[in-house]
């Protein structure tokens, strides 16, 4: 199966992974090891296969300090290890990296078989002193595959754990067979911080008939079928709205409700479910 154009970490390979900085601090207390990320992953799968990304840490600090990558195990993946071992309570140990220095680790989890699966967005973060600062995000939907500095991020305050997404819709038009229907949905972040790694994935009732078309935002990347939609979206300011309609060609109210149910998600804002009716 191709990899969704815009799922969550519904069920993603290290759909929300750690890097953190122990012990070097400067002064004020907070960590003073700056970091960078690369990740390279399988760009699909399918259910019940096993797949593996590279993770490359290095310390572009002034000082050495021990890292550890920590890993959140998404749903429907199971049985996964580092380097062929057991990954124990979700944390993988790094010990001290100097100034300059490489580690490079193999994270694999086996792809589950539930409706959701598979997703694959490589998705990051760091954290230590402080709130965490989302660290790495794959935007490009053809791979799994990026880079970030943490010292890039660590100047914006919108920057941290405390996104909070929301989703709201409605359908316009009666159903006629033939006819046509738009579902708008609208997409929010209440939250203090950005959301990052927005995806928004949906499913047609059968009454909907097949879309025709879909209007999504700029810099928005993914793809629809007749049945369905994978996006990827642009990240989401607090206070700030996305705002996408889809419209599909009816197939009439005898085959059940129109609507279709659609899937939220993101690396910081939650994952939300809207059964849109």
């Amino acid at each position: 199966m191709k990899r969704p154009a815009a799922i969550t970490a519904i069920t993603a390979l290290t759909a929300a992974a750690l890097v953190l900085p122990a012990t070097a601090v400067q002064g004020d207390g907070t960590p003073d090891t700056d970091m960078s990320l690369r990740v390279t992953g399988p760009a699909g799968a399918d259910p019940g296969a096993m797949v593996e990304y590279v993770v490359t840490v290095a310390n572009e600090g002034r000082e050495a300090a021990p890292l550890i990558v920590g890993t959140t195990m998404p749903k429907g993946t199971t049985k996964i290890s580092y380097d062929s071992r057991p990954v124990v309570n979700g944390r993988i140990l790094l010990n001290t990296l100097d100034p300059g220095e490489t580690r490079t680790l193999r994270i694999a989890a086996r792809i589950g078989n539930h409706k959701n699966a598979p997703v694959l967005p490589a998705v990051f973060r760091a954290g230590g002193g402080g709130p965490d600062l989302v660290l790495f995000n794959d935007s490009n939907m053809s791979n799994n595959t990026g880079e970030v500095r943490t010292r890039n991020l660590k100047q914006d305050s919108l920057n941290g754990p405390d996104a909070r997404l929301g989703i709201t819709g409605g359908i316009t038009g009666d159903g006629t067979p033939g006819s046509e229907l738009t579902q708008t949905v609208t997409i929010g972040n209440t939250g203090v911080h950005r959301a990052t790694g927005v995806w928004l994935r949906a499913v047609m009732n059968p009454a909907s008939g097949p879309i025709t078309k879909v209007t999504t935002v700029e810099g928005a990347t993914g793809s629809h079928g007749t049945t369905g939609l994978n996006y990827r979206l642009p990240n989401l300011d607090p206070g700030k709205t996305h705002v996408i309609t889809v419209t599909t060609k009816a197939a009439g109210t005898h085959l059940g409700p129109l609507g279709g149910d659609y899937y939220l998600g993101g690396v910081n804002g939650g994952d939300h479910e809207l059964v849109l009716r």
